[in-house]
């Protein structure tokens, strides 16, 4: 293995540079792919002398103890390489792996034994594909990562040409001169004061689409512009992330959103560096990225009255609260339905209650922003029970939708905004759905329930209000 130190440059620090990982592959023996078809299987013996492009290697470990990060590389003999026949249009089933390491970890032989359902002759072009994401698929996937060194994607790709296949053996033209498909981040944040942020979740974008999470290099094709990165738990350390650049988009800045472990949402962005972000180098700050605390988002306020283990639930890293009844007696899974009681001001907060239950509702004023998304959902039955002044307002046709029987009690009102037309801002599946708009089912035994017209917004919102009152005597 070699050490070489990084040298900073400009804002960012950039270092040649991939990062080890021995990812676990699913289904290596095969590649999904439209394979041409033939008479016969062929098993072909492989060994290619390969290298990394320029000064390029394979990145083993990460040391920050120094002023100036370095990085221990070399190539491993537990990393898998997939290959594909492009001139054919397939792949070959099976895998390599290195052999013959050098002592720098610079070089080294790949060899094992391919299989196809076709001939491969004289002139075909193979792709290497290094460190492929699951066996089965030709794919490098960035999407989910938990910011640690040695969960990181390093992938890699390599083109040769096959010279001959003679007694069993196949041979190219050239080496194997791998490119790597991604680079390598590291990152650590504080607020406006300069004091650290404990991360809960960290989501990275680029208005300028030049990050992909996912990566084709078969079709030389990529997806999505959102990579996000979640701890195993939350910390203020170091993050790592490995990210393919789309090099042929006009440069733009990273943007990053961070939660950190209270739920508090902080946002900001870095410079990108003259040229942009390349693939195959290490990019890292010598001072934390600094950024600004969003004052948007409100818990509110919730009376654990019934759940599971009697204890108080925090949301996830979506802000859903996912609220369980107590375990059914002698079970350890099945559960009893749960209740609790929201009240105050929520914004940017959603709950979801399995299996059913009961809300109490008491003067509470929820949003819920993002779009697809109910304030409160579940798949039983819920009762909820309306008292005071209450209102709900999503991006989505429905505030609360239930796959059971959903009932109304209690003594006040609930207004519910929504962008529907034709739904009426509460769900029930059984009892209140598309099929029946008659408000009246509703009531829960001894309560009655009166709805008003719907109202138009004028701004693609639709405004409904309930009004439930016990039964006078």
């Amino acid at each position: 293995m070699m050490k070489q130190t990084l040298h900073a440059l400009g804002a960012l620090t950039i270092a040649a540079a991939l990062t080890m990982l021995s990812t676990a592959c699913t289904n290596d023996d095969s590649l999904l792919a439209d394979e041409p078809q033939a008479s016969a299987v062929k098993t072909y013996t492989v060994s290619i002398p390969a290298t990394m492009a320029g000064d390029e290697t394979r990145a083993v470990t990460f040391d920050n103890s120094g002023e100036t990060p370095t990085v221990t590389r070399g190539f491993l003999a537990t990393e898998k390489i997939h290959v594909y026949n492009v001139t054919k249009g397939g792949a070959l089933n099976g895998y390599l792996q290195p052999t013959n390491i050098s002592t720098d970890g610079k070089s080294c032989t790949l060899t094992g034994t391919l299989t196809g359902s076709y001939a491969i002759e004289a002139n075909d072009e193979l792709k290497l594909l290094y460190n492929l994401s699951h066996g089965s698929d030709t794919y490098f996937y960035y999407i989910s990562q938990n910011g640690s060194q040695e969960s990181l994607l390093d992938g890699a790709v390599a083109t040769v040409t096959v010279s001959s296949y003679t007694g069993g053996v196949l041979t190219t033209t050239a080496n194997a001169s791998f490119l790597p498909v991604q680079s390598m981040f590291r990152f650590k944040f504080v607020d406006e004061n300069n004091n650290a942020i404990t991360v809960k979740k960290l989501k990275v974008e680029s208005a300028g689409y030049n990050i992909a999470a996912t990566y084709w290099p078969i079709r030389n094709d990529n997806g999505a512009n959102s990579i996000v990165v979640t701890p195993s738990s939350p910390t203020s350390d170091y993050l790592y992330m490995a990210m393919h650049i789309r090099e042929d988009e006009t440069p733009t800045d990273l943007t990053f959103t961070v939660f950190d472990n209270n739920d508090k949402e902080y946002v900001g962005t870095r410079t990108a560096p003259t040229g942009g972000f390349k693939n195959g180098k290490y990019y890292y700050n010598t001072a934390p990225i600094q950024l600004t605390k969003q004052d948007t988002r409100i818990a509110p306020t919730v009376t654990w009255t019934s759940v599971k283990n009697g204890a108080a639930v925090s949301p996830d890293e979506y802000n859903c609260y996912s609220v369980l009844g107590p375990l059914k007696e002698g079970s350890s899974i099945e559960c009893n339905p749960a209740e609790i009681t929201i009240s105050g001001t929520s914004n940017g907060y959603r709950f979801r209650m399995e299996p059913g239950g009961t809300v109490h509702l008491n003067n509470l004023t929820a949003t819920y922003d993002e779009s697809g998304y109910q304030f409160i959902s579940s798949n039983g039955d819920l009762n909820l029970d309306i008292n005071g002044t209450n209102s709900i307002a999503v991006r989505h046709s429905q505030c609360i939708f239930v796959g059971g029987t959903l009932k109304l009690s209690g003594n006040g009102t609930l207004t519910t905004t929504t962008t529907s037309s034709g739904r009426y801002g509460i769900y029930g599946s059984a009892n209140y759905n598309d099929n029946n708009s008659d408000f009246t089912v509703l009531a829960a035994d001894g309560y009655t329930v009166t709805r008003s017209n719907r109202q138009n917004n004028g701004n693609g919102t639709y405004t409904l209000i309930y009004t439930v009152m016990p039964v006078k005597p």
